[in-house]
């Protein structure tokens, strides 16, 4: 049971199925394209900023703000650039712990599914056992009289 459980074939299945989920998809395409236009978006506002020598740093800043890594060496200079950069980190970190919480629900919902059907089975064993031992109480109290 637990060398299934280790079993990487399991995982990339459960990502496989999530993959083909409407809700990943959706959140990974509205995702990236977010990612890619507001670094678009910074690029054009923050022309002149000397950190941003092409789009490629652009986007370099935007995903280091999205996994709130941040490093600081391209940062906002401009009123426009700084809204650009707050709704980043807002909707940034909305896309990515949305994402990471269906990756998460991915590989865990199965073996909670799995775990709920046995702690079913387990408490109408339980049940049985103890309509077992009420019997079995009932027949010692009778075979005293």
């Amino acid at each position: 049971m637990i060398r299934d459980r280790l079993d990487p074939r399991r995982y990339l299945s459960r990502l496989g199925h999530l993959a083909r989920q409407p809700v990943f998809v959706f959140l990974t395409i509205w995702g990236h394209v977010w990612i890619l236009g507001l670094a678009g978006l910074f690029f054009h506002f923050e022309d002149g900023n000397p950190g941003l020598q092409s789009y490629f740093d652009a986007l370099y800043w935007a995903i280091s703000t999205v996994t709130t890594v941040g490093f600081g060496d391209i940062h906002a200079t401009t009123s426009v650039g700084k809204v650009i950069s707050i709704l980043l980190m807002l909707f940034g970190s909305l896309f990515l712990w949305s994402y990471v919480g269906l990756i998460v629900a991915a590989f865990i919902s199965p073996d909670v599914r799995e775990m709920e059907r046995e702690l079913t089975k387990l408490e109408t064993q339980e049940k049985r056992i103890e309509q077992l031992i009420s019997r079995l109480e009932k027949l010692l109290a009778q075979s005293k009289n």
